[in-house]
């Protein structure tokens, strides 16, 4: 038995609308939760700043222009040409306090809106008829969960140079997933397909890896469906697109990886032997398990019992009776396991050694899924009522967070902010006095959720002259007591 369940007009849906005002609650806490989480995101974006890498971004967008610091870069140091393209583009044109907004705006829109389509095609398929507003109001909140499970939110939010490297890159992929997945093959889709490709292999070597692996998988998955009826592979869209993508991601990587930026960077880090490479993933992985997910286990949790309301409607869905099961339920574990493990493997390869925390985006990402499976899995087996009130207490105690976080975050980033802002009019009056000799700085306050512009007590620190730089300082910067964070 196929299940309706719009909860958006009174139609031929099994669940009246009697049935959505018993729900009422819920969904003021729902809607209230992605609001809070709104103001939360925008006071943080507002007071946001740059830091460390940002300003030599800064730097080589004004000194060499964009294709020019594309180029420069590439040659010297990251093969990320499609990141540092975008990063050099809006750096150079526009002002920090328009960069930062403006790009995390745009960010957080595309995810929330490519999560929005996954959604609906997922419900299409399935036969489950969840108005807009319910799809959209879970697409906000997985939103909110990704933020606050995230292995750095600094990071992987608010550090730009990072940020649109790999935040951006999982919002390109989302997007490419909605393109590819669409079934259209005219111009305008092929081309967003393209673009969404594009960026994802040119702005993070590692995510470019994964989604390569994700692809071939595919490929196996329907050279196995289909062993027995080549013709159908044959003539599937979806196979030759998949085969289509990987071709390119093999040319793509290629070019990465055989450029001399790539090569200058790996004569300066350790060399992996062939079977560390492999071990490190999984040591990384019991990393995460033991010293990160811990710390990020109750706001996971918290983030994903609302979704248990979801599985909860679908106990009359063919297809639930088929995700929700005990061999399923390993099957996703697994799953993840897997795919975690292929995640770490491209930067463990690069670094030789455990990557840094903002190329986890994957991994927090893969892990709210799953977390959001296990609640939905949870809704799916337990009573109704029981479902209204976990989710309920659940969005209860969301709120409440939010609501502290946003308390907090009004007392501690413009702080922070102001604190920046004093220390940039300070140096660029001692620039336009003439000054050269080295200018002691007082420390910054604690930097919260940002990445913390701070200053090193070395001079020659990268910080400090990617500082300098950027700014157009004739003299070096320092803090003065040796405090360093």
């Amino acid at each position: 038995m196929k299940e309706k369940c719009d909860l958006s007009r009174n139609g031929n849906q099994l669940i009246p609308v009697s049935y959505f005002m018993g729900y009422k609650c819920f969904f003021r806490l729902l809607v209230l939760n992605n609001l809070l989480f709104s103001g939360l995101y925008c006071l943080l974006l507002f007071f946001n700043r740059y830091a460390a890498d940002d300003y030599y971004t800064v730097f080589n967008a004004r000194t060499r222009g964009i294709l020019g610091s594309t180029w420069y870069i590439y040659q010297t140091w990251t093969p990320r040409p499609a990141a540092v393209f975008l990063s050099s583009a809006l750096t150079g044109h526009f002002q920090e306090r328009s960069v930062l907004i403006g790009y995390g705006l745009i960010v957080l829109f595309l995810l929330a809106t490519a999560a929005f389509k996954l959604l609906q095609f997922f419900c299409k398929k399935a036969e489950i008829h969840f108005s807009n507003f319910v799809l959209f109001n879970f697409s906000a909140l997985f939103c909110c969960a990704f933020f606050f499970s995230s292995v750095s939110i600094a990071e992987t939010w608010f550090w730009f140079c990072s940020s649109i490297a790999y935040l951006f890159s999982l919002a390109a992929f989302l997007w490419g997933l909605v393109f590819l997945l669409n079934g259209k093959t005219n111009v305008i889709n092929s081309v967003a397909l393209s673009v969404c490709l594009v960026y994802v292999m040119g702005a993070a070597e590692s995510f470019g890896v994964f989604v390569m692996l994700l692809c071939v998988a595919g490929i196996l998955l329907f050279i196995y469906r289909f062993r027995k009826n080549t013709r159908e592979l044959k003539n599937s869209h979806l196979f030759k697109m998949l085969f289509s993508i990987t071709c390119f991601s093999l040319i793509a990587l290629s070019f990465i990886y055989f450029g001399t930026g790539t090569q200058s960077r790996k004569a300066m880090l350790r060399q992996a032997a062939f079977i560390e490479t492999f071990y490190l993933p999984a040591r990384t992985m019991i990393y995460l398990f033991i010293l990160k997910i811990p710390t990020k286990l109750p706001l996971l949790v918290l983030f994903s019992i609302p979704f248990s309301w979801a599985g909860n409607q679908l106990k009359n869905n063919l297809l639930a009776s088929l995700l929700f099961t005990s061999k399923s339920l390993r099957i996703a574990c697994v799953g993840f396991l897997v795919l975690s493990y292929s995640a770490l493997l491209p930067a463990c390869y690069i670094m030789a050694d455990r990557g840094p925390e903002r190329s986890f985006t994957i991994n927090s990402f893969l892990l709210v899924l799953l977390f959001i499976y296990l609640f939905a899995y949870l809704g799916y087996k337990i009573k109704d009522k029981r479902v209204m009130l976990i989710t309920a207490s659940g969005l209860s105690l969301s709120s409440g967070l939010l609501i502290f976080s946003i308390v907090w975050q009004l007392n501690s980033a413009p702080l922070y902010a102001n604190a920046v802002d004093k220390r940039i009019e300070v140096v660029k009056a001692e620039n336009k006095k003439g000054r050269t000799a080295s200018l002691d700085l007082e420390p910054l306050p604690p930097n919260g959720f940002y990445y913390s512009a701070e200053l090193s007590p070395d001079t020659n620190f990268y910080n400090n002259v990617f500082f300098r730089k950027g700014l157009g300082l004739n003299f070096s910067c320092r803090v003065n007591n040796g405090i360093y964070h």
